[in-house]
């Protein structure tokens, strides 16, 4: 379930409700969750987003952590006409499990008909969950590159590269 208010000079709530999936039970105690509500302001060639988003996994099969995840998300991007700068952090965490911190930088611009993006980001966390005497700690580092060029309405080709690296426990 999803719900979207109306737009107040350019900011609208976002409020979001899933019971479960396909292996969930009939008791819906039991069935896992997925809970988010989120505001979206947009106006004057800014775009940002602050979502707030639960999971809980309460029939995880698996080997795993059935505790509840949840999540921080902020986004901002700003059209500045000739080249869209954009910015992202996102915070999770979970009960013995891992706790992230993830930032990113981005920019597109329209480059020969068709629009060139660059991104990178960086990660780092801990898991709270590692075995005893295991590194507890992880990186990683990620950048790439694409381009997308539009063939008609309906049809673009898009090509990307990227290089990851990661470090300590992952």
């Amino acid at each position: 379930i999803a719900y979207v208010s109306p737009s107040f000079a350019g900011l609208t709530v976002h409020a979001m409700y899933s019971n479960g999936v396909d292996a969930d039970t009939n008791k819906w105690s039991d069935n896992s969750h997925y809970y988010g509500l989120g505001v979206k302001y947009n106006a004057n060639n800014i775009l940002s987003s602050l979502i707030f988003e639960a999971a809980q996994n309460k029939n995880v099969v698996a080997p795993g952590n059935s505790n509840a995840k949840y999540g921080i998300n902020y986004g901002l991007e700003w059209n500045l006409g000739a080249i869209t700068p954009m910015f992202g952090y996102q915070y999770v965490w979970q009960d013995k499990g891992n706790k992230d911190h993830q930032f990113g930088l981005s920019a597109q611009a329209p480059v020969a008909g068709g629009t060139a993006m660059l991104g990178a980001r960086y990660l780092f966390g801990k898991d709270d969950g590692a075995a005893e005497g295991k590194e507890d700690k992880h990186n990683v580092f990620t950048i790439g590159a694409g381009y997308a060029y539009p063939l008609s309405k309906r049809t673009k080709i898009n090509s990307y590269a990227g290089y990851a690296h990661s470090g300590k426990a992952w």
